[in-house]
């Protein structure tokens, strides 16, 4: 069995590398000492917070077959392989002669592989690589493969049984509550309640402001936008469900019970979510933005509202973003509307294909094979 180096152990490396290699490597976590690292590269380190976060100077214990990093770059010659979710290096603020030297790691022979969560992302760090020159480009693309995140499936299958049920529960989990769209599930839900329809909806998130969103477009008047949503939640109690956070297993056990899930989100590198749903029988509503259209396709979900980046929104003068906000409320107010009417059985072709797409694309197995030949 080989080792495999950890840089840290967050819930993207637990969901992206460890879940699907368990039994097939052996993990150990490695400290990082930089005092090695090429000058250059330290200096910037020290200045830069996201170089700072997300680069690694590997000192085993121990010999180590591979490293295994999630949008980290080593500074130091390791054998390794790398999992990204919009691109590499994620040094957002160095100078564009030290993220040169981040593709060079990545075109030098230790890296093995280069793994995209979507081909949004892949796309991405294509057009940015190629940015940097032909030869550059040369070096680093072939190395660079789309894999998608694992999803299991339970053993023991009963969200089968929702579709008799006459009241469509509808869920929303997002603890960035604006950000992800909290705000447009609120608005619309308001609508859809107050024409008397049979709809539930079930909140988890603490629906309050996250720290650092002030500056994005969604974070605008963030004080009237949550005082507008616990004054929905207030008037329809007995239909609007809070749960401030859940454990990962209970939230699984709300998509085996809810029908739909919703995330019109504005900013998602992929959204783990949806998968979670879709393996529960629980399609989702999403925005086109990012990685959703590629795993929230017609068939399996609803995707709503313009496709669009976040950057195109971030530059203008808050215009645009009121008229996406808007729209989302529509269409959101639209379906649910629809959906209650006519039926949750009506859900259920949906909800069949979201299963077997998960089945297909997501297997947890099949992942960890692809990863574990670069080991």
């Amino acid at each position: 069995m080989k080792t495999v180096g950890l840089h840290r152990r967050s819930y993207l490396e637990l969901r992206n590398i460890i879940l699907p290699n368990e039994g097939l490597v052996r993990f150990v976590d490695v400290a990082s000492d930089f005092s090695t690292a090429p000058s250059v590269l330290q200096e910037w380190r020290e200045r830069v917070t996201m170089m700072r976060f997300f680069s690694a100077a590997p000192v085993p214990d121990e010999p180590i077959d591979c490293y295994h990093f999630f949008n980290t770059l080593p500074l130091k010659e390791v054998p390794f392989v790398c999992t990204f979710e919009t691109e590499l290096p994620r040094w957002y603020g160095v100078p564009r002669d030290v993220w040169r030297q981040g593709l060079e790691i990545l075109a030098a022979a230790p890296c093995r592989r280069i793994f995209a969560l979507s081909e949004d992302a892949a796309d991405y760090m294509r057009r940015r690589v190629l940015g940097f020159g032909e030869q550059l480009a040369g070096a680093v693309l072939p190395k660079l493969e789309v894999l998608y995140p694992p999803q299991s499936v339970p053993a023991d299958d009963k969200a089968i049984q929702k579709f008799t049920q006459t009241v469509l529960d509808v869920a929303f989990v997002g603890r960035d509550f604006l950000r992800k769209g909290g705000y447009e599930v609120m608005l619309a839900m308001g609508r859809v309640l107050r024409r008397g329809l049979p709809v539930r909806l079930h909140i988890v998130s603490p629906m309050s402001e996250v720290a650092g969103g002030a500056d994005m477009p969604w974070g605008r008047d963030t004080d009237a936008k949550l005082a507008r949503c616990e004054a929905i939640a207030a008037a329809f109690p007995e239909q609007i469900a809070r749960y401030p956070s859940l454990s990962n297993e209970e939230v699984m056990n709300l998509f085996e019970r809810c029908h739909v899930h919703v995330l019109p989100s504005f900013q998602d590198t992929f959204g783990f979510s949806v998968l979670e749903a879709q393996s529960r029988r629980c399609p989702t509503i999403t925005t086109r933005q990012r990685a959703f259209p590629e795993v929230n396709t017609e068939s399996s979900g609803w995707l709503i509202g313009p496709s669009f980046r976040i950057d195109d929104l971030q530059r203008d003068d808050g215009e645009a973003f009121a008229i996406l906000s808007d729209l989302l409320v529509e269409e959101i107010a639209g379906l649910l509307s629809e959906l209650a009417l006519q039926g949750c059985g009506s859900i259920r072709s949906k909800a069949e294909a979201a299963f077997e797409r998960i089945r297909l694309f997501h297997d947890p197995a099949r992942t960890g094979e692809t990863i574990a030949q670069y080991y």
